[in-house]
């Protein structure tokens, strides 16, 4: 299966990056081709509508057979067989600068364009630690949620020690990501 896992770039928090990357790599290891597209994103924009419209107009339906996005906003991109898996990432709003007027403008869009990009997935997975927002689409499956023991989380997942449960906690993930 040719896979695509796709990511938002962002300088100050590399974490994304890296997990990409190693989804990316888990899946190579079982046998799968996969990419890893890192798509520049500026998160301290007061206004990040014009950055969420030029992901939503990405078509990238002919190159790969599964679109794996990880977190908003790569799951705005289009691609008829998109699994998203939304991760803890950490707080960055600041609206002080924004008028209210705006604020709620800007709210009521951002909500609008995640029910779009929830309701075309194919799957949706949820860390139990990521509030959910309503949907319109499969029923999301918490990830982490696989393994009782918690081992897959952002910040470690790789807490085990026991190469053995790594790895079936890898194929969980990646048995998960490509049905």
């Amino acid at each position: 299966m040719r896979l695509i896992v796709a990511t938002r770039l962002c300088l100050l928090d590399p974490g994304l990056r890296e997990l990409a990357v190693r989804v990316t790599t888990e899946l190579q290891k079982r046998g799968h081709e996969a990419e890893t597209l890192l798509l520049p994103f500026d998160s301290d924009e007061a206004n990040p509508l014009d950055q969420l419209l030029g992901f939503r107009l990405l078509d990238i339906s002919g190159h790969g057979d599964r679109l794996i996005a990880i977190n908003s906003p790569c799951h705005l991109l289009q691609h008829p067989n998109k699994a998203i898996w939304m991760v803890p990432e950490p707080e960055q709003t600041d609206a002080s600068e924004t008028p209210r007027g705006q604020c709620l403008d800007i709210s009521a869009a951002l909500q609008q364009a995640n029910l779009t990009g929830y309701s075309e997935a194919k799957a949706i997975f949820f860390d139990p630690r990521v509030p959910r927002p309503p949907l319109s689409g499969p029923e999301p499956s918490p990830i982490s949620e696989l393994s009782s023991d918690g081992l897959l989380s952002r910040e470690g997942i790789e807490k085990s020690e026991d190469p053995q449960t790594i790895v079936e906690v890898w194929d969980l993930v990646v048995s998960a990501l490509t049905a």
